[in-house]
Order: structure tokens, then C-alpha cells, then sequence
């Protein structure tokens, strides 16, 4: 088959910490552009205390045909190119020298469609390895899903004090101590109820943009986001208390400035876990608080 020609391709990088689909320096690139890009690249640098994976520091390629050509540090000071095509089927080639690299790409420029021979076929069943190619957009905002926690918490206490209660009433010989769970239970709910309304106020209309690779990072009203830099916090604090299954989203993380200044981020934005592995090299504390408001007014009057 006749190949078609190819100009100009986008060309991204990913460097060490940088989290699957997080890019920087998207740009087009010819096959020169490119070769000079991956000789100048700081290897040796980025390779250090890296695990080896699909997404590591790298050059990434996107083809016209939806496929994908990425090069990346491999074992033993050797170099590797992954090549995702768009059946997502996944290919690998090590090689020796970086240089040694330079035929393969310019044949992913130069002819299309791209034949990945000398590739081997990589068995990936049921694994998404998409994420590791596509650039992704790591916004977060509040979700109707992350208020199924608490609603159906809240749910699960009424119908418990209510068929208690009924029970009470139908006892011909009662005691008034057969109120106390379901009035325990009702005080539970109504505090649960107020936290939900506290973090859903703070969350709602709330934008939040966040890597793990890059520094800066913007949380506020969409239209009027402020921005921050990672270099400037002092500390992460995590208020909430940790269940079977993490951190609910009830859960409010306090973020410290240097300069004094604190922003805080209610969990039914982004789940906690998440948040704070973007922040690799932040200090991290924890306070287990049962119910975090947000609010200072209200964690005066419910905390």
C-alpha cells in the first residue's frame, strides 16, 4: 500500500511524578523537530527513582490515525517506544542507544499507516491503556455521585429510628429508656443533614484544576479561579475519619500557605485519596474530626 506523507505531529512530555495523561509542551513538531526534542531531553536526569511503566518520563507522538508512538526510559540504561495503536492494541521495542531510535521515527512521520515492525505484541486484555497516551483534563467539580454517601447514611437512620419507634409504641409495657437509640439516632441524622448542606454550599460552583506533575494549580469559581503553586504551601491537613473504603466524601482537606493563607477543599469535589497524592512532596498531616465542616461559623455551632 502506497504510504501517505506526513508533516507535522503534536509532540508532548511527561517528566517524573507526572500522573497517567498529564502532558506539557503540547505542540506540533515535524520528524526533525522531534529527533532534536528527544536528543535534548534530560534522560539520565528524569530516569532516576523511576518505576518502569507506560507512564514514566517521556516523548509521546499522536499519529493521524488515532495511534500513538512513545518513548520512555526502559531497564538497564536502555530506551523503549510503546506503540498504541488505534485498535488499542499495545506494541514495545527496546533499544540500545537513543539514537539508534531516530530511524523508527521518522518512519512514523514518514508513512502512513505505520507499520510496527520489530514490535512486540503485548497481551493487555481487559487493562485500559488509553490513559496512558491521551492527554487528560484533570478537572474536578461536585457530582450528584458523591452525595450518595450521605444520603443513603441519612436514610439508613430514619428507617432504623422510625421502626424502633413504632416498636416502642406497640409494647403494651414500655420503658422511656426505648427512646434513647432512636433520639440518638435522630440527633445523628440532623448532624449528618448539616454537614452535608455545609460541604455541598462550599462545593457547589467550584472548580477545581490539579496534576500531580505540575506546580501550579487553580480552584475557585470557574469564571474566577485563582491559582497557586505548590512550592508555596507549608502543609496539607486532612480533616475526617478513614472508613473501610477511604476517606467519605464528607471530608474536608485544609491546604496551609506559607504567607499564611488557607483554602479548603470539601472531598465532594475530589476524593481524598486522590487529592493528596497530587501532592507528592507536601507534608501531610491527619485530624480524625467525625464532622468536618467546613465553615468556620458552622463548625463552631455542629463540630
Amino acid at each position: 500500500m502506497e504510504g501517505t506523507p506526513k508533516d507535522k505531529l503534536i509532540v508532548k512530555l511527561q517528566y517524573r511524578d507526572y500522573e497517567a495523561g498529564e502532558f506539557t509542551a503540547i505542540h506540533p513538531c515535524d520528524a526533525a523537530e522531534t529527533i532534536r526534542l528527544i536528543a535534548n531531553y534530560p534522560w539520565e536526569e528524569q530516569r532516576d527513582h523511576i518505576s518502569i511503566g507506560l507512564t514514566n518520563p517521556s516523548i509521546t507522538i499522536e499519529g493521524p490515525d488515532n495511534d500513538f508512538l512513545k518513548l520512555s526510559p526502559y531497564y538497564n540504561g536502555k530506551f523503549v517506544l510503546h506503540y498504541f495503536d488505534k485498535d488499542h492494541h499495545l506494541f514495545t521495542r527496546s533499544f540500545d542507544t537513543i539514537s539508534t531510535v531516530d530511524p523508527v521515527i521518522q518512519s512514523f512521520f514518514g508513512v502512513h499507516p505505520f507499520d510496527p515492525a520489530g514490535f512486540k505484541k503485548e497481551t493487555t486484555w481487559l487493562q485500559s491503556n488509553s490513559i496512558h497516551f491521551k492527554t487528560q483534563e484533570f478537572h474536578y467539580a461536585l457530582t450528584p455521585a458523591r452525595l450518595i454517601g450521605p444520603v443513603l447514611a441519612a436514610l439508613f437512620l430514619l428507617v432504623v429510628a422510625t421502626v424502633w419507634t413504632l416498636g416502642f409504641l406497640a409494647l403494651t409495657h414500655f420503658s422511656i429508656a426505648f427512646l434513647i437509640l432512636p433520639a440518638a439516632m435522630i440527633i445523628l441524622l440532623v448532624r449528618i443533614a448539616a454537614l452535608a448542606a455545609n460541604h455541598y454550599r462550599s462545593a457547589k460552583d467550584k472548580l477545581l484544576i490539579l496534576s500531580k506533575g505540575k506546580d501550579e494549580f487553580s480552584f475557585g469559581n470557574p469564571f474566577s479561579l485563582n491559582t497557586y503553586n505548590k512550592k508555596d504551601i507549608r502543609q496539607i491537613t486532612t480533616y475526617g475519619r478513614r472508613q473501610r473504603g477511604g476517606y467519605p466524601a464528607l471530608t474536608r482537606v485544609e491546604i496551609f500557605f506559607e504567607n499564611g493563607r488557607t483554602i479548603d477543599i470539601s472531598c465532594l469535589i475530589i476524593h481524598q485519596e486522590t487529592l493528596v497524592a497530587k501532592f507528592p512532596h507536601t507534608p501531610h498531616s491527619i485530624v480524625g474530626k467525625s464532622f468536618p465542616f467546613i465553615n468556620p461559623d458552622a463548625a463552631a455551632l455542629f463540630g
